[in-house]
């Protein structure tokens, strides 16, 4: 899913009815729901999040009200988190642990896991920033994750992770 008002740019994961996790299933197997992650040359860099509606309160139009009645049929609703440019972090954490209150630790880890495995990541960063350059960016507070903090929290945590955006089919990120 995505952003939901530009008041404070806050970003929603899904969770389960009943303060289940999204994406968790009575198996247990580890999955979670997050929102879409930042693609394409902006990724890691604060900016508009999408398509803004002309006048005062700049809110972020994502059919918010869609999403939420995808969500309900698979028995998962939305949860506000802080937009501060954290937001995949702040969900990843609300989700493993019920507060957004790790996810700068959780940031620290998945920028060690890029690191650490730069043979698999270093295609992916953009040709005109080293790689290095790169995970010194991405480890700041307020940087926006992408496609590749995704996929590398993913491998990290060993878990899939589910991505729902209104009117698409649900993104699953893992194996």
């Amino acid at each position: 899913e995505r952003s939901m008002g530009a008041k404070g740019r806050a970003k929603a994961v899904a969770t389960g009815k009943k303060g289940a996790k999204a994406g968790k299933s009575e198996g247990g197997d580890g999955d979670t729901a997050l929102p879409a992650p930042a693609m394409g040359k902006d990724r890691g860099k604060k900016g508009k999040a999408g398509k803004l509606r002309k006048g005062a309160n700049r809110e972020v139009s994502w059919g918010h009200d869609d999403l939420e009645k995808e969500l309900a049929c698979l028995g998962l609703c939305v949860k506000q988190v802080t937009g501060d440019g954290n937001c995949f972090f702040r969900s990843l954490s609300d989700q493993m642990e019920g507060s957004e209150a790790s996810h700068s630790a959780l940031r620290a880890n998945v920028m060690d896991h890029i690191r650490d495995h730069q043979d698999d990541f270093a295609p992916f960063v953009e040709d005109d920033e080293h790689f290095d350059k790169y995970v010194k960016r991405m480890r700041k507070d307020g940087c926006w994750a992408g496609y590749m903090e995704l996929i590398a929290a993913s491998k990290m945590l060993r878990a899939n992770i589910y991505v729902y955006q209104p009117g698409q089919p649900r993104w699953v990120v893992g194996d």
